[in-house]
Protein backbone atom coordinates (compact mmCIF):
# COMPACT_ATOMS: atom_id res chain seq x y z
CA UNK A 1 0.00 0.00 0.00
CA UNK A 2 0.98 3.40 -0.84
CA UNK A 3 2.69 5.57 2.09
CA UNK A 4 -0.03 8.65 1.92
CA UNK A 5 -2.45 5.42 1.92
CA UNK A 6 -0.88 4.22 5.12
CA UNK A 7 -0.48 7.38 7.16
CA UNK A 8 -4.55 8.02 6.12
CA UNK A 9 -5.38 5.00 7.18
CA UNK A 10 -3.78 5.21 10.39
CA UNK A 11 -4.95 8.61 11.24
CA UNK A 12 -8.50 7.95 9.99
CA UNK A 13 -8.15 4.99 12.83
CA UNK A 14 -6.86 7.26 15.45
CA UNK A 15 -9.73 10.15 14.83
CA UNK A 16 -11.87 7.09 15.06
CA UNK A 17 -10.42 5.84 18.01
CA UNK A 18 -10.79 9.20 19.48
CA UNK A 19 -13.92 9.91 19.09
CA UNK A 20 -15.16 7.51 20.79
CA UNK A 21 -13.22 7.84 23.86
CA UNK A 22 -15.50 9.33 26.72
CA UNK A 23 -15.14 13.15 26.51
CA UNK A 24 -13.49 13.89 30.14
CA UNK A 25 -15.98 17.36 30.21
CA UNK A 26 -19.66 16.56 30.10
CA UNK A 27 -20.13 20.20 30.44
CA UNK A 28 -18.58 21.24 27.83
CA UNK A 29 -21.05 19.46 25.20
CA UNK A 30 -23.72 21.22 26.88
CA UNK A 31 -22.49 24.70 26.72
CA UNK A 32 -22.01 24.10 23.02
CA UNK A 33 -25.11 23.15 22.67
CA UNK A 34 -26.48 26.16 24.11
CA UNK A 35 -23.99 27.99 21.94
CA UNK A 36 -25.76 26.40 18.72
CA UNK A 37 -29.17 27.52 19.87
CA UNK A 38 -28.57 30.85 20.70
CA UNK A 39 -26.61 31.45 17.08
CA UNK A 40 -29.28 29.42 15.29
CA UNK A 41 -32.21 31.58 17.16
CA UNK A 42 -29.95 34.24 16.21
CA UNK A 43 -30.32 33.31 12.18
CA UNK A 44 -32.31 34.50 9.68
CA UNK A 45 -35.18 31.65 9.27
CA UNK A 46 -34.27 31.29 5.79
CA UNK A 47 -30.73 30.72 6.71
CA UNK A 48 -31.41 27.97 10.23
CA UNK A 49 -31.74 25.01 7.99
CA UNK A 50 -27.94 25.43 6.68
CA UNK A 51 -26.84 26.87 9.91
CA UNK A 52 -27.66 23.46 11.52
CA UNK A 53 -26.30 21.59 9.39
CA UNK A 54 -22.90 22.79 9.25
CA UNK A 55 -23.07 23.84 12.85
CA UNK A 56 -23.42 19.88 13.49
CA UNK A 57 -19.69 19.16 14.16
CA UNK A 58 -18.66 22.41 14.73
CA UNK A 59 -17.44 21.50 18.67
CA UNK A 60 -15.72 18.59 17.46
CA UNK A 61 -11.92 18.38 18.45
CA UNK A 62 -9.66 19.52 15.61
CA UNK A 63 -7.27 16.83 14.12
CA UNK A 64 -4.11 18.47 15.72
CA UNK A 65 -6.19 18.60 18.99
CA UNK A 66 -7.19 14.76 18.52
CA UNK A 67 -2.79 13.71 17.75
CA UNK A 68 -2.36 15.85 20.73
CA UNK A 69 -4.66 14.38 23.15
CA UNK A 70 -3.45 10.64 22.17
CA UNK A 71 0.02 11.63 22.35
CA UNK A 72 -0.43 12.74 26.21
CA UNK A 73 -1.78 9.57 27.02
CA UNK A 74 0.89 7.58 25.66
CA UNK A 75 3.51 6.31 28.01
CA UNK A 76 6.97 8.29 28.32
CA UNK A 77 8.61 6.11 26.33
CA UNK A 78 7.04 6.03 23.33
CA UNK A 79 6.62 9.66 23.39
CA UNK A 80 10.64 9.89 23.13
CA UNK A 81 10.32 7.48 20.19
CA UNK A 82 8.15 9.82 18.21
CA UNK A 83 9.34 12.78 19.26
CA UNK A 84 8.13 16.56 20.54
CA UNK A 85 4.23 16.22 20.76
CA UNK A 86 4.19 19.55 18.45
CA UNK A 87 6.42 18.44 15.67
CA UNK A 88 4.49 15.28 15.35
CA UNK A 89 1.15 16.82 15.59
CA UNK A 90 2.26 19.16 12.82
CA UNK A 91 3.32 17.76 10.46
CA UNK A 92 0.88 14.60 10.32
CA UNK A 93 -2.07 17.03 10.61
CA UNK A 94 -0.65 19.34 7.39
CA UNK A 95 0.13 16.30 5.59
CA UNK A 96 -3.44 14.08 6.21
CA UNK A 97 -4.83 18.10 5.44
CA UNK A 98 -3.31 18.07 2.59
CA UNK A 99 -3.43 14.29 1.43
CA UNK A 100 -7.28 14.60 2.09
CA UNK A 101 -8.24 18.57 0.95
CA UNK A 102 -5.89 18.60 -2.43
CA UNK A 103 -5.12 21.96 -1.26
CA UNK A 104 -2.57 23.21 -4.06
CA UNK A 105 -1.96 25.95 -2.16
CA UNK A 106 -0.03 23.53 0.56
CA UNK A 107 2.05 21.26 -1.39
CA UNK A 108 5.30 22.31 0.46
CA UNK A 109 3.56 20.54 3.54
CA UNK A 110 3.58 17.14 2.25
CA UNK A 111 6.45 14.97 3.76
CA UNK A 112 9.27 13.24 2.07
CA UNK A 113 9.02 9.30 1.63
CA UNK A 114 11.78 9.01 4.47
CA UNK A 115 9.59 11.14 6.71
CA UNK A 116 6.24 9.57 5.90
CA UNK A 117 7.88 5.79 6.46
CA UNK A 118 8.87 7.49 9.77
CA UNK A 119 5.09 9.15 10.64
CA UNK A 120 3.42 5.90 9.52
CA UNK A 121 5.52 4.24 12.36
CA UNK A 122 4.92 6.31 15.30
CA UNK A 123 1.03 6.36 14.16
CA UNK A 124 1.18 2.29 14.30
CA UNK A 125 3.10 2.51 17.13
CA UNK A 126 1.04 5.05 18.68
CA UNK A 127 -2.57 3.14 17.74
CA UNK A 128 -0.89 -0.39 19.36
CA UNK A 129 -0.54 1.35 22.29
CA UNK A 130 -3.91 2.88 22.73
CA UNK A 131 -5.62 -0.53 21.90
CA UNK A 132 -3.34 -2.10 24.04
CA UNK A 133 -4.18 0.31 27.36
CA UNK A 134 -8.02 -0.33 26.16
CA UNK A 135 -7.72 -3.66 26.47
CA UNK A 136 -6.44 -3.10 30.42
CA UNK A 137 -2.93 -3.75 29.87
CA UNK A 138 -0.05 -2.04 31.45
CA UNK A 139 1.56 -0.96 28.25
CA UNK A 140 4.53 0.63 30.12
CA UNK A 141 6.72 -2.68 30.33
CA UNK A 142 5.41 -4.03 26.28
CA UNK A 143 6.73 -0.87 25.01
CA UNK A 144 10.42 -1.90 24.94
CA UNK A 145 9.06 -4.79 22.91
CA UNK A 146 7.12 -3.39 20.47
CA UNK A 147 8.46 -3.67 16.72
CA UNK A 148 7.56 -0.22 15.94
CA UNK A 149 9.71 0.88 18.99
CA UNK A 150 12.28 -1.14 18.26
CA UNK A 151 12.12 0.00 14.49
CA UNK A 152 12.04 3.61 15.19
CA UNK A 153 14.75 3.37 17.59
CA UNK A 154 16.94 1.60 15.06
CA UNK A 155 16.26 4.20 12.34
CA UNK A 156 16.58 7.56 14.50
CA UNK A 157 15.71 11.07 12.77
Amino acid sequence: MLLEFRLLNLVHALEAYHRRRPRPEPDVASKDQQRKERVLAAASPEDREWLARNLQYAAQPKLKDRLADIYEVLPSSVQGVIGSKQAFVGEVGRTRNYLSHCDETQDKTTMAPDRMWRAVEKLKLALKVVLLTELGLNVEPLCSRLYEKQLLEHHRD
